[in-house]
């Protein structure tokens, strides 16, 4: 089928039915950068939603897919990384950003509001939250994994945090749970999965200054 995006697609989801959601950063043409959308794709190979494409926030600023994943409703979960909530200033966008998630339903509806839900409350100054990889919890919510960049003098090495989002879209932990804040080390996400017990399992690796593993 053809899906009719001007950019090939960055994350593919099953809809549990045998067809599938293709989310893509699609060209903002007025203003030169990314916005990330969803398009549904029936088992028979023909565009659900009468061909419709649904924009994941209301608020179409600088946008970047990091993640999707199944939410195990036939639905799907999604994050991107968010310009807007900074400096706006035309050469300084992209200079910080947020972490934003949103659910979209099988009819294409915006489950965790028009905006989507901000990892952590609002920071302002120049700080990243930045590369966020999502797993489904099994019952409609998340666990999101992502690394803070406070950019201070004293502080160069990405901190990493790990959110649980509830099927409704509470933040279940306040401001995330700090998994390494540890100095003089450089930090890499590598996978993530359930456990037996609710919880998840997260493997990472390290490089001091001297690039060591």
């Amino acid at each position: 089928v053809e899906v009719s995006l001007r950019r090939d697609p960055n994350a593919i989801v099953s809809d549990g039915y045998g067809g599938a959601y293709c989310v893509v950063e699609e060209p903002n043409l007025n203003y030169h950068w990314d916005e990330v959308i969803v398009k549904k794709i029936n088992h028979d190979g023909i565009l659900g939603w009468g061909g419709a494409e649904v924009w994941v926030s209301v608020n179409l600023w600088p946008q970047v897919l990091k993640s999707a994943v199944s939410d195990g409703a036939h639905g799907l979960i999604l994050a991107w990384e968010d310009h807007q909530r900074h400096d706006t200033t035309w050469m300084n966008i992209y200079d910080s950003s947020d972490v934003y998630l949103q659910r979209v339903a099988p009819d294409g509806s915006l489950l965790w509001g028009p905006d989507g839900i901000n990892l952590r409350e609002p920071i302002h100054g120049r700080i990243d939250m930045e590369g966020a990889e999502v797993i489904s919890d099994g019952e409609g919510g998340a666990f999101v994994y992502y690394y803070l960049d406070p950019y201070t003098s004293n502080n160069k090495e990405d901190e990493i945090y790990l959110q649980h989002i509830s099927s409704e879209g509470e933040l279940l932990w306040t401001n995330g749970v700090a998994i390494d804040t540890s100095k003089g080390f450089s930090r890499y996400f590598m996978d993530m999965v359930l456990d037996d017990t609710d919880g998840v399992i997260i493997s990472m690796y390290w490089t001091d200054a001297d690039y060591n593993d």
